[in-house]
């Protein structure tokens, strides 16, 4: 399993995580991360296609800012100190990402989809390198990843 790290800014710092967010991720992956690499990919181009273009195209970090967002409540706060970013660089990226997205990302009726998408998408675009450190760990551990 792939978990967001304690601190964004730290990607190979320590991994701590809800338990939800383990259970999301588990339930995107039953079966394995390759079995479920197509269906994930799509989902992934569904809900956030305009985002993913305008991140390979610009130099930005919009999908990362997207996910800590929802995942700590949609606070601007805990979400601009969690980035370590200004709070109005935060709602200038939020506005961006609802302009690309065309909707607002604190709808309550999106919050779940758009949670799986950066999820699934932090699942597929995985480096190889975590892949084979989870693996190794699990297996340390006597379970699969």
């Amino acid at each position: 399993l792939t978990v967001p790290a304690a601190e964004p800014s730290v990607p190979d710092g320590p991994l701590v995580t809800s338990s939800r967010a383990l259970a999301l991720e588990r339930e995107l992956t039953r079966g394995g991360i390759d079995a479920n690499r197509d269906r994930l990919t799509a989902l992934v181009q569904h809900t956030l296609g305009p985002l993913l273009t305008w991140e390979a195209a610009h130099s930005s970090d919009l999908v990362r800012t997207l996910e800590t967002h929802l995942r700590h409540g949609c606070s601007p706060t805990r979400t601009a100190a969690l980035l370590h970013i200004g709070r109005q660089s935060l709602y200038q990226r939020l506005e961006r990402i609802e302009s690309l997205l065309g909707l607002e990302i604190d709808d309550p009726d999106l919050l779940g989809e758009l949670l799986t998408a950066t999820c699934a998408h932090r699942v597929v675009e995985r480096p190889t390198g975590a892949r084979a450190r989870a693996a190794t760990t699990a297996s340390h551990l006597g379970r699969t990843a």
